[in-house]
């Protein structure tokens, strides 16, 4: 069966891009690398030293806590400190190790360049022989099969079991991925198929061109592939595909591994600014979040260990691992809702109050808790306070009595109309929206309203409660006008900070903080004292809300970060500027895990906070260099001017520690170069390669406790350029690649143009060959047509045929070098030819010769090409007919395309035997068509047809050919 020319495309596409989509991000970012600077700062923390290759493809962690490392040259072993390595002389199949992976019985399946064995500790168990696929660089188990993959596209099933393989799917497999669900999907560019044992069922969950499909991981729900460079979801339950949205829009590339760590997140690299890697948060199946982790690395293999770091696996850059952040990393949901505004938090339960109603915060999301009273007034919690059990929520709706909620998840829940909440001793204290102040008693399951008062601050005022606080025996009112004050019967006390915007208000021992809209002010002792105006905390922020970490130690939420009130001292972590990208509304403590819940609007944060150890260290630890090694021609400035350095593998080479670190907490590091954006890391080591030439200042910070950061080390120093990288260099580099170029270019003209010609001199010899037989042919024929005529006597008939011989003889040889002739000297010579053919056989035939109007008689046509088929006619249609034969030749022209149709009223070829020949002539012409197109002179096409009769037998023979000195269309109806 024959392909049309869409299926051959495709196909042959599908062979010829199967192996270069795995080697073109090598050879794309060798060519964009090559004396290039790192345009995104510092890589993570990177381990070269101690690894058989630079070239990394894979790697595991073994129950035992090894790490094992697939290399170029080597399988190596790694505890955290030193590395154990293994060669073909151990037992490997060969020194490139593409893939790792363990099974369920603690084997280590290792594959090679030369086949695969299963290794445990220090060598192999044994190594599969039969079948024994090469070049595996995906296995995935899926007991008791386990499944290999090799670059060339071929999926083998291995049965552990029996130790042998069972077979192959009946396609070739671009890529597989561990289903959700058991087993395996493979992807070919056929289809998506899910794998049992060695049978392939087709999944076909959408008409996507599959060959764009360059990664798959399965999330449960859906897929995640990377589709035409991109993300996209494939719905399980729909099976449709969907892109995912992205606020920062980047592109893959042929990026064929994706990665989901433990905490749902997912990692991708991309070939885009000398190699990128990107962390994308999902928030919703089609919604992420894209951060930058690092760049100018090339990751084969992403994998995450046990205390949640990231390993990357790199081509030429050995391995770099980025160490898990919890400070930045303990996001919750960073997709909001936005403005939270309220918490609660208990050991057992955290409660979140937001612009969008009630969420309770498990360990990875906010789920939204539905309330059984009507949706439109679930909005803006302003508060969460629990009182023996029942819970009272404050929001902004308008309900004026109580809801006691029952059956719910939290137990007794009272919706409260109320824009601010305070609970002193069994009283309860509300704020309404219409200005009103009221007082409960908190008896039984509803509370019991005991006074109400109207706040007599300025009607513009009106519904601007914020807080409540307690001093002494006075209630403590923050409003957006300043502070009133109640006694405990709510009469009126005063006023404290008028026209000033107080958000919250709160004690701690003898003294009030006013948390306002220009920081923190303090009361003086005793509410006649006024407040102390002079003394104003972190005046450049707004403070909108505390929580009690100690009986010493105030926590406030500002525009800022989170302000540190620590006996009296005021200190800001301000370290987390990264984390809140806005204002943090809420905030609360947990003393048993000892973190801060930080609710900001663009997300919910937990921070671990020890107020004693923060005390101890908020200083945070100095830091001095312990070793530097170089290579190439660095020179440094202050602190290591002038100090002798040592040889390093690649780059800069630093080590360093810190001063005056008593213990507890490991310290942690961040960096950055020449300015670029942050790194963190818990490594006292670095490692910068691949500088490009110029002025570089790397600044290093210290922290043991993860909030305050203690005094920079800066390290300044220059990259001279190597010859390689100078000017000269450069530009005969670029000259022998000009020469270079134009020497194969000539060289593949002239060979190009030889080859044209050797076809042209094998066209022009077949051309005298068929003219050598030719004439013999005639002179035989000649022979015995004059011995007939001489006998009988015809004198006039003789010299009748001399004359026409001798015509036929002369356009012979006439133009006999030439590859095309003119039409009309064409039809000329095959005229003639026919004349002969009519003397020797008058009573059997006679011929026609018709030509359109319009036809140009200059025409170019190949040389003999038109006798040929009327030599065809005479031998298979005219002789084997009889009497009555006739020849029709019919000439036509349409736009740029000739036609040529010779027809005969013969039974066809193979009719009679007598007259069956080799089929030379015809082959020679499709040999003089395709010689023709080669040498781009022509372009021909032929066809030769039965004409039927009204019975549908053969009737006669239609050879039609189709000539232009331009490509010819697919279709052509004269």
């Amino acid at each position: 069966m024959m392909k049309n020319a869409s299926e051959e495309k495709s196909a042959g596409r599908r062979h010829a891009t199967a192996m270069p989509l795995r080697i073109l991000p090598v050879l794309l970012f060798i060519l964009a690398a090559g004396g290039s600077a790192r345009a995104g700062g510092p890589p993570p923390r990177s381990i070269t030293d101690g690894l058989p290759h630079v070239n990394v493809y894979d790697m595991v962690q073994a129950p035992s806590g090894l790490t094992w490392i697939a290399t170029e040259n080597g399988l190596c072993s790694y505890d955290g400190s030193s590395f154990h390595n293994y060669t073909v002389s151990d037992g490997l199949p060969s020194n490139r190790v593409l893939v790792l992976s363990p099974d369920r019985e603690g084997n280590l399946w290792v594959g090679t360049q030369q086949g695969v064995c299963v290794w445990r500790d220090t060598g192999p168990v044994y190594t599969l022989r039969a079948g024994f696929p090469l070049n595996v660089y995906r296995i995935i188990h899926a007991w008791p099969y386990v499944y290999l993959l090799t670059v060339s596209r071929k999926l083998h099933t291995f049965d552990v079991r029996s130790r042998q393989f069972t077979g192959k799917p009946p396609v070739d497999m671009e890529l597989i991925c561990p289903r959700a669900e058991g087993g395996i999907w493979a992807l070919s560019y056929n289809g998506l198929y899910y794998l049992e044992g060695s049978r392939a069922i087709p999944y076909a969950p959408a008409d996507i061109p599959y060959n764009e499909v360059y990664a798959l991981i399965d999330r449960g729900e859906d897929l995640l592939l990377n589709y035409k460079h991109a993300l996209y979801t494939l719905s399980k339950k729909k099976k449709t595909v969907q892109p995912v949205h992205t606020a920062e829009p980047f592109i893959l590339g042929y990026n064929q591994h994706l990665f989901r760590d433990s905490r749902g997140d997912v990692w991708t690299w991309s070939i885009s600014g000398n190699g990128t890697v990107h962390r994308l948060r999902f928030s919703a199946a089609d919604s992420a979040e894209v951060e930058q982790m690092a760049q100018n690395i090339m990751v084969t293999r992403f994998y995450e260990d046990r205390s949640g770091d990231m390993w990357f696996a790199t081509y030429g850059s050995g391995v770099q691992i980025y160490p898990y952040d919890p400070y930045r990393d303990r996001v919750f949901e960073r997709s909001a809702p936005s403005n939270t505004v309220s918490m609660y938090i208990d050991p057992r339960l955290t409660l979140i109050g937001t612009n969008t109603g009630l969420y309770r915060l498990s360990e990875r999301s906010l789920d939204k808790i539905t309330l059984n009273i009507a949706q439109e007034h679930v909005t803006y919690i302003r508060k969460i306070i629990r009182h023996k059990g029942t819970f009272y929520i404050a929001n902004s709706s308008v309900i004026t009595e109580f809801a006691v909620l029952k059956n719910d998840v939290l137990g007794n829940v009272v919706e409260l109309p109320a824009r601010a909440l305070g609970i002193f001793g069994e009283s309860l204290l509300m704020a309404t929206n219409e200005g009103e102040l009221r007082e409960y008693a908190l008896q039984g399951a509803v509370p019991v309203l005991k006074r109400q008062v109207h706040i007599p601050y300025p009607a513009e005022f009106s519904g601007s409660v914020k807080d409540f606080g307690m001093y002494g025996n006075y209630y403590l009112v923050a409003t957006t006008n300043g502070v009133y004050v109640y006694t405990k019967n709510m009469e009126y006390a005063g006023q404290i900070l008028p026209g000033f915007n107080v958000f919250t208000v709160c004690s701690s021992g003898k003294q009030v903080f006013l948390g306002t809209s220009g920081g923190i002010y303090v009361m003086r002792p005793g509410l006649s004292g006024g407040v102390d105006t002079e003394r104003v905390i972190a005046a450049e922020a707004s403070v909108y809300c505390y929580v009690q970490v100690s009986p010493s130690c105030l926590a406030f939420g500002t525009s800022k970060g989170i302000l540190v009130l620590d006996g009296g001292e005021p200190w800001l972590i301000d370290r987390y500027d990264h984390l809140f990208a806005g204002h943090t509304y809420a905030i609360a403590y947990d003393a048993y895990t000892k973190t801060l819940l930080a609710g900001a609007n663009n997300g919910v944060f937990r921070i671990p906070f020890d107020p004693a150890d923060q005390k101890q260290n908020r200083e945070g630890p100095s830091l001095h260099f312990t070793s530097v090694r170089t290579k190439g021609n660095v020179e440094f400035s202050e602190p290591l001017g002038g100090s002798s350095v040592s040889a390093s593998t690649g780059g800069i080479d630093l080590a360093f520690s810190t001063y005056d670190y008593s213990g507890g907490r490991p310290p942690r590091f961040r960096y950055s170069l020449n300015g670029q954006p942050v790194q963190y890391t818990g490594s006292d080591h670095l490692v910068f390669g691949g500088l490009r030439p110029g002025d570089y200042t790397l600044r290093i910070e210290a922290s043991s406790n993860g909030l305050e950061w203690g005094a920079p080390l800066e390290l300044s120093f220059r990259v001279h350029p190597e010859w390689y990288q100078r000017l000269a260099f450069r530009l005969l580099f670029i000259a022998f690649g000009l020469i270079g170029t134009v020497w194969i270019t000539a060289t593949v003209l002239r060979s190009r143009n030889r080859r044209r010609m050797l076809y042209f001199e094998y066209y022009q010899l077949q051309l005298r060959i068929n003219r050598a037989k030719n004439i013999p042919h005639y002179t035989s024929n000649v022979l015995s047509i004059l011995e007939y005529l001489v006998t009988k006597g015809d004198t006039k008939a003789i010299n009748r045929y001399f004359t026409l011989f001798n015509r036929f003889n002369t356009l012979t040889l006439r133009e006999a070098h030439q590859a095309l002739r003119p039409l009309k000297d064409e039809l000329e010579y095959a005229e003639s030819f026919l004349d002969l053919e009519k003397l020797r056989l008058p009573e059997e035939f006679k011929f026609e010769t018709e030509i359109g109007q319009g036809t140009d008689t200059h025409f170019p046509v190949p040389n003999m090409i038109v006798h040929t088929l009327v030599e065809n006619a005479v031998k298979h249609g005219v002789i084997p007919r009889g009497k009555g034969g006739l020849i029709r030749i019919r000439i036509s022209q349409r736009d740029a395309v000739l036609q040529i149709v010779v027809e005969d009223n013969g039974p066809g070829p193979g009719a009679d035997p007598s007259t069956a020949g080799t089929g030379f002539g015809l082959q020679m012409l499709e040999e003089q068509l395709e010689l023709l197109r080669r040498q781009k002179l022509l372009y021909g096409r032929f066809e030769m047809k039965p004409i039927p009769d009204a019975g549908g037998k053969t009737a006669g023979t239609r050879c039609t050919l189709w000539l232009s000195e331009r490509e010819l269309p697919n279709l052509i109806i004269f």
